[in-house]
């Protein structure tokens, strides 16, 4: 931490002097003031810039593509915007640029330029692209090269452009506040069904996952992972009550534009600087908006039709949602500044010799030109990865009183900013990824078995899976460090349905609202008796995900309510389950029943994994037995068909029900939407007292469900019609 110096002894000092650099682990630099020292006597200074960086030299490369392309006119200027603030301690600057990405090394050379003009330490300076899809090319990724000339053109640019903003200084405000957009973000990555897997670009079919699946395209289940709703605002103001400065975050990739264009980013300003009441966001008063957390993030909602909306209407209706939450700000005149920079390294997913080898034959035949296809760009990429194995990953925070930022180098999924903004000892979080270099998707572990443009190792996804959670871990820490508080802990979600359960005394309670980790807690009761039971997730299975729609099971919650599972189950060994039980679940099937023998099944309780053929299976039917228990809920024993029991109510497709099976000895009844739907004797009675209990598939993998499952529960008893009827009214 900085020490605590009067504004007069700052005045003497040179602003070369104006922040301490430490260093633990690779480096860490910090400073700042603790929270509880008081602003008597203390000014908040801000400085602004905006500089034009459209390339002065046509064609120009572009990213943004797989393949190489060029641009040759402006169709929209392209700006980058910064505010330098300074407490009369510690200076911080933040920079947005209109580009698509900001290599690593290209900010390393930038930020070592601007701290020998303005004495602003590298480690307080952050450089963030808005990821626009048609800017100019400052950096080489697939199969595209940087343009060299422009490269030079904006790193000049950028350092006067935080030059100038440091050395205009006016007294300021600040203030900060979130709202939330739900309106104009989805997730782009949606998952197959498990007979339309896709084959990836060295020739396997791995691609379970796949991002832009076509608007209501039947091969596609659903998303894979939630939205990051929130724009994050800091807002700087006059003594006077004058807007200075807006920066905002919003986890939206892109909206889709033409060459040279800054996307809607550039749009999104203008509209913000005209509600706010200045009369331009490009100086003296500026707006920016930085990228959140939005690699799995588009406008598109693909489960309904394409909505008939242009770029500019688009940023105007999230202006909109953002001035809702910028006229909440309340502005300190003085508030602790800090910032930490933390460099580790991590190893890249390089490939194996048959993959080289492929890759080296295919590099021999392009001879020396550019990429032409997605083979080829992917050679490419691995003969890169193999050269440069790993890489050191810059990790950023800052902290503006109560306003806590990360600036991540990588595309980050929308989970990954709930978890951080969940957890942050900050009233209002930012995240803010592309900042500080470009390091590729890091989509979190139980991401990767899906596949898909988002996994393939490249550049621009070549980390290693455990990449994920260790940024979020580092970030967490390093807020903690600047916040000198604790992380909050998740949230625990209360709801009608979660007491009735509760009540009801479940052996496992398994509601899946965990959002990381292979592991589910288990929400049962405890006493002297019985221990929890955690449930393990195998690979295939997505998590936080909407869950049933309704008040009485998810409260005020929006989404983290369900997992999606696509061939994996999450399973356990129950110690002590006797003759008579209970599995009462949520269920959101995806698999059409017409199209298989079984739709799926989503509970299975027995003899060990490998085994089948005396455990007890519930799903839903398919065409087998011709068509008798299609669309209907199915309990059996084995394959044994003399032990079938098929329910009589069709079950919707693609939408919630509340289903549960109750076995008391040979009886079985079948429970659909709190009431019973069919019942039967069955000759083969449950005997195993220590089973292996699955949701979400099969004990031998057959059939396993593919949809969405919430609020699972095993009891070690039979409930009564009326206890299931009282969970489902919650």
């Amino acid at each position: 931490m900085c020490p605590t110096v009067s504004r007069r002894q700052f005045l003497k000092k040179s602003f070369h002097a104006s922040a301490g650099v430490g260093a633990v682990g690779s480096l860490v630099s910090s400073t700042g003031l603790a929270a509880t020292e008081s602003n008597d006597g203390k000014t908040l200074y801000l400085g602004t810039a905006a500089v034009c960086i459209n390339p002065k030299k046509f064609p120009v490369i572009r990213n943004g593509s797989f393949l190489q392309a060029y641009a040759d006119k402006i169709v929209d200027p392209v700006y980058a915007r910064a505010v330098v603030i300074d407490n009369g301690v510690c200076r911080l600057a933040l920079v947005v640029v209109d580009l698509c990405f900001l290599g690593t090394p290209f900010c390393d050379a930038v930020k070592s330029r601007i701290e020998k003009k303005t004495g602003i330490p590298a480690s307080h300076i952050s450089l963030s692209a808005t990821h626009t899809h048609t800017g100019g090319s400052i950096g080489a990724i697939l199969g595209s090269d940087a343009d060299l000339d422009y490269a030079r053109q904006v790193a000049d640019q950028l350092v006067e452009l935080v030059t100038k903003a440091a050395s205009e200084k006016v007294p300021t405000r600040v203030g900060w506040a979130s709202v939330d957009d739900r309106q104009d973000t989805n997730c782009r990555v949606w998952i197959h069904r498990s007979d339309k897997i896709g084959v990836d670009p060295f020739g396997q079919k791995t691609v379970m996952a796949m991002m832009h699946p076509g608007h209501e395209n039947p091969d596609y289940l659903g998303p894979c992972g939630p939205i990051e709703p929130g724009i994050s605002m800091l807002a700087f103001q006059s003594l006077d009550g004058k807007p200075l400065a807006l920066l905002a975050n919003y986890s939206m990739h892109y909206f889709g534009a033409k060459p040279i264009s800054p996307d809607y980013y550039g749009f999104f300003c203008n509209c913000m600087s005209e509600s706010m009441g200045m009369a331009s966001p490009n100086g003296p008063s500026v707006v920016m908006i930085s990228q959140g957390t939005s690699g799995d993030s588009q406008w598109m909602d693909y489960g309904k039709p394409r909505e008939k909306i242009d770029m500019k209407s688009y940023a105007r209706r999230v202006a909109d949602q953002a001035m809702k939450g910028y006229e909440t700000i309340e502005y300190h005149d003085w508030v602790p500044l800090g910032a930490t920079l933390e460099k580790a390294t991590y190893q890249r997913r390089v490939p194996d010799a048959d993959r080289l080898a492929w890759a080296r034959k295919l590099m021999a035949e392009m001879e020396g030109r550019l990429p032409k296809s997605r083979p080829e760009v992917y050679a490419r990429e691995a003969v890169i990865l193999d050269k440069d194995p790993s890489r050191e990953v810059p990790l950023q925070a800052m902290r503006i009183g109560d306003f806590g930022a990360v600036m991540m180098p990588c595309e980050v999924y929308g989970i990954t900013g709930l978890k951080l903004k969940m957890q942050s000892p900050f009233a209002v979080q930012m995240n803010m990824e592309l900042t500080n270099g470009c390091e590729g998707y890091i989509p979190p572990p139980e991401l990767h078995p899906f596949g898909g443009y988002n996994t393939w190792p490249a550049r621009s996804a070549g980390l290693v899976p455990e990449a994920e959670p260790q940024v979020v871990e580092t970030e967490l820490r390093i807020l903690e460090k600047l916040a000198d508080k604790p992380r909050h802990a998740y949230p625990v979600i209360e709801s009608p349905y979660f007491a009735a359960v509760k009540k009801s005394a479940p052996r496992v309670y398994w509601r899946m609202h965990n959002i990381d980790g292979w592991t589910c807690p288990d929400d049962s009761p405890r006493d002297s008796s019985r221990g929890s039971t955690p449930g393990r997730y195998e690979p295939c299975v997505a998590y936080y995900l909407d869950g049933p729609d309704c008040s009485r099971v998810r409260g005020n919650q929006r989404c983290g309510l369900a997992a999606h599972f696509a061939g994996g189950r999450l399973g356990a060994t129950v110690e002590r389950l006797g003759n008579d039980y209970t599995a009462e679940t949520w269920i959101w099937n995806g698999f059409p029943a017409s199209d298989r023998e079984m739709a799926g099944y989503f509970f299975s309780c027995g003899e060990n994994r490998d085994k089948a053929t005396t455990a007890d299976h519930f799903g839903i039917g398919g065409t087998f037995s011709n068509g008798v228990a299609q669309n209907r809920l199915v309990f059996m024993v084995g394959d044994d068909r003399e032990t079938l029991v098929a329910g009589k109510t069709e079950l919707p497709l693609k939408q919630w029900v509340h289903v549960a099976l109750v076995r008391k000895g040979d009886r079985i009844e079948l429970y659909f939407n709190g009431k019973l739907d069919s019942n039967g004797t069955v000759a083969r009675q449950f005997s195993d007292k220590q089973p292996q209990i699955y949701f979400g598939g099969r004990s031998d993998n057959r059939f396993n469900f593919e949809g969405k499952i919430s609020e699972a529960a095993l009891y070690d008893r039979a409930l009564s019609a009326e206890e299931i009827s009282r969970h489902f009214q919650g």
